[in-house]
């Protein structure tokens, strides 16, 4: 009896130790054949990133994985709008679909924006020369650059730093001014120099009896009473880009300068010397 029972009992085990190694395998087949378990879409990135505008986008990788497909098994479509050279916001989206159908989708936002911040510089070491209540215009003497805007969008925000300024007085002052564009980045400051004067003192310093002819030109200008006799002549197009620059060694009262590489348009033509700073408007035509 004992030894029938013992038998049993090893019969049993022997039993329950197939089912158990054969079980799970068995289960899991059937799962898959009924499967509506989704694929799983791992970004690899935040929900949101970044980008900086400009700049080529390369896309992060996903990695997905199914609980009865593998890679082999699985279709990833992706499709984005994005456009890097616009700040704004954009979509990435992944939809994946296992082989049987079932589809996961996931989105990553791409905010695309401008951290560069802008640059001013000056046109000129020399002081802006102005008469006794008169205004200041100190956007003509300083150069505005940014990797997005506008000029004209960093002049809109141009702002006094620090001034010692006093127009209803003569004498020198000095002024320093930043801006910033329209994502807020603020660029460097810049210190301006102003010399106050009275009419009389205008003639004297700007030697303003200078001539430019003709004006409009088409493809040479020439240049009248010139009274210095060293410095140089500078270009500058409406954006406040240098577009030319002529040296002037020995000036006779008179000298040509040729406008070859200038389109139509208006320009300011500024004279630069140890003494002098002159700015003419100039139309090309």
């Amino acid at each position: 009896m004992n030894k029938t029972n013992h038998y049993g009992f090893q019969k049993l085990v022997l039993f329950f130790s197939i089912f158990s190694l054969f079980t799970p395998t068995q289960v899991s087949l059937a799962q898959c054949e009924n499967d509506l378990i989704p694929p799983v879409i791992d970004l690899n990135t935040r929900d949101t990133i970044t980008h900086e505008v400009d700049n080529k986008y390369v896309s992060v990788k996903t990695r997905v994985t199914d609980n009865c497909s593998d890679s082999t098994q699985i279709s990833v479509v992706r499709q984005m709008n994005l456009n890097p050279y616009i700040l704004g916001f954009y979509f990435e989206k992944f939809t994946a679909t296992d082989h049987h159908g079932n589809v996961a989708v996931r989105t990553r936002i791409i905010h695309v924006v401008d951290d560069e911040a802008p640059t001013l510089t000056l046109f000129t070491t020399l002081p802006i020369i102005t008469t006794v209540n008169k205004p200041v215009d100190f956007t003509k003497a300083i150069i505005f650059r940014d990797n997005y805007d506008a000029p004209s969008d960093l002049i809109e925000r141009i702002t006094i730093a620090q001034s010692s300024l006093n127009i209803h007085e003569i004498g020198i002052y000095f002024v320093s001014l930043f801006t910033k564009d329209l994502s807020g980045n603020f660029s460097n400051t810049v210190e301006v120099e102003v010399h106050v004067v009275d009419d009389v003192s205008v003639e004297m310093v700007g030697k303003s009896a200078l001539k430019i002819f003709p004006n409009p030109a088409v493809d040479i200008i020439k240049l009248e009473n010139l009274k210095i006799t060293s410095g140089k002549i500078c270009i500058y197009d409406q954006t406040g880009k240098l577009v030319k620059t002529v040296l002037i060694e020995d000036l006779n009262n008179s000298t040509e300068i040729k406008l070859d590489g200038l389109i139509p348009g208006c320009y300011y033509l500024e004279l630069e010397s140890a003494t002098d700073f002159i700015r003419k408007k100039l139309l090309v035509m």
